[in-house]
């Protein structure tokens, strides 16, 4: 008998990227029998149809707006959201939880993950494009399907030493572990245990977090991730923060297609 898996979600205005994940999303049935809930966020857009739509494909799982109150801090917010997503999962008692970031483009490698025997805690390895952050992230590029990218959060690792990375953001770590960073997170053959990461997706053993709750003030993972003794960083699961970007085109390629452009239309 396959183990029980449950998925929470968060999502808010994100219906480009939900076409784009849930296929993935829907691949988690080979190895799991899913329930779940979505938390959809007073979205503007068509976020709320798609995701009715989906949780149609499955028998338990249901989309909710939660009553948030105003002024929270961001990580405050996070934080509170991720227990609503908690509390519903104890109504259920699974064998796993799956935390998801439903505005990523796309999540990797999901029909294949099985979680080890001794696994507590899981996260996809997250990639952007490496031209949409060059200028500012840390992280060293990565060369994966024809394309550039970096590990994209660094906000939630935390190294096992407890030193942090650099945060170029809101936040900024005087220790930056960034040698390690370069180093480390630009290929992981086989995975790497750190303190706290979140890849955009995450995979819980229930049973090691079913008394724990988010706490707000910083980056809602951290405290958290670090009551587990360790979280793996795997490289076979993959979350894609958005779609691969195009190689810039060269000088002479774009005169050539001016060019082009300006030519008469063959037979005028």
């Amino acid at each position: 008998m396959r183990p029980s898996l449950f998925l929470g979600g968060l999502a808010k205005n994100c219906e480009s990227s939900l076409l784009s994940n849930i296929p993935s999303l829907l691949s988690l049935r080979k190895n799991f029998e899913c329930s779940g809930v979505i938390l959809e966020d007073g979205s503007k857009d068509n976020t709320r149809a798609i995701l009715q739509a989906f949780a149609g494909q499955f028998q338990n799982i249901k989309v909710i707006t939660p009553d948030i109150q105003s002024g929270l801090q961001r990580y405050d917010k996070m934080a509170y959201l991720r227990n609503v997503i908690l509390d519903e999962a104890r109504k259920v008692n699974p064998d796993f939880l799956c935390m998801a970031d439903l505005d990523l483009f796309h999540f990797d490698g999901l029909d294949s993950y099985v979680p080890s025997k001794g696994m507590v805690a899981d996260t996809t390895f997250g990639l952007m494009p490496y031209q949409l952050v060059s200028g500012w992230h840390p992280s060293k590029e990565i060369q994966w399907r024809g394309s550039s990218w970096v590990y994209y959060d660094l906000l939630a690792v935390e190294f096992s030493d407890g030193t942090r990375p650099h945060w170029l953001g809101d936040v900024s770590y005087p220790d930056t572990k960034e040698d390690f960073l370069r180093a480390k997170c630009s290929s992981v053959s086989s995975p790497m245990t750190v303190n706290s990461a979140y890849g955009g997706m995450a995979f819980y053993r229930y049973s090691a977090i079913k008394d724990l709750q988010y706490e707000g003030g910083d980056c809602e993972h951290i405290k958290f991730n670090k009551k587990l003794n360790g979280v793996r960083i795997i490289d076979s699961i993959r979350g894609i923060y958005h779609p691969p970007v195009l190689p810039v085109v060269k000088e002479e390629a774009l005169k050539h297609l001016k060019t082009a452009q300006k030519a008469p239309l063959k037979g005028s």
